[in-house]
């Protein structure tokens, strides 16, 4: 609920006011496509629930 109304956990800025497109992970909360393409190099997992 509210989940665009929040910051990318990864850059810290408004997901809702943003130019960046969003990405929806698997268990629902969002990021910056840009974010969550380096995300990926490194593996996944949401910054914010620890899903994988």
């Amino acid at each position: 609920e509210n989940v665009s109304q929040q910051n990318c956990p990864i850059c810290l800025e408004d997901i809702h006011t943003s130019r960046v497109v969003a990405h929806v992970l698997p268990c629902g909360h969002l990021l910056h496509r840009t974010c969550y393409e380096e995300m990926l190099k490194e593996g996944y997992r949401c910054p914010l629930c620890m899903h994988s």
